[in-house]
């Protein structure tokens, strides 16, 4: 695995509660490319805790939906905005028995909607969460323009 540059480290005001490293109280989470996939490895703790040492699953979403963006940024060359985000709990997700692994891979692309599916593991590996994430996305031309966008090579 390799792992992903994150562009925007040295961004004045720079919060983003998923993946801004000085976000005390975000997620801070990393990425790692792996072919063709974006990977998280995130160790959960407390602070997010739903009830009985299991991760709240609110925090999954936004797990889920971080690790989709940053796909749709690293491997489509743009950026979306979250349409839907289709997320089935299989088990619970402990916050005391190690770090959580998040894959996310293209599942599908049309006209301008990319659904991104995503599935999160256990430190046992045991699959707890499925997701498919569809995100509307613009040009890279327009993401670069009206959104900021560095293109794909900021990135590596």
């Amino acid at each position: 695995m390799n792992k992903i540059k994150n562009p925007w480290i040295d961004t004045p005001n720079y919060h983003c509660f998923g993946c801004a490293p000085g976000n005390e109280k975000g997620l801070r989470m990393e990425f790692y490319s792996d072919g063709g996939d974006v990977v998280c490895e995130w160790n959960p703790h407390a602070a997010f805790e739903g009830e009985g040492g299991i991760l709240h699953g609110g925090v999954q979403a936004a797990l889920i939906d971080e690790i989709a963006n940053w796909y749709i940024q690293v491997y489509c060359g743009t950026v979306g905005a979250t349409v839907s985000l289709n997320i089935r709990y299989l088990h619970p997700v402990s916050i005391t028995k190690g770090a959580i692994t998040l894959r996310a891979g293209l599942k599908k692309k049309r006209k301008n909607i990319i659904t991104v599916r995503v599935e999160l593991k256990s430190s046992a590996g045991t699959l707890c969460t499925t997701a498919d994430a569809d995100f509307f996305t613009v040009s890279p031309e327009l993401a670069g323009t009206d959104y900021g966008y560095p293109g794909a090579d900021a990135y590596t």
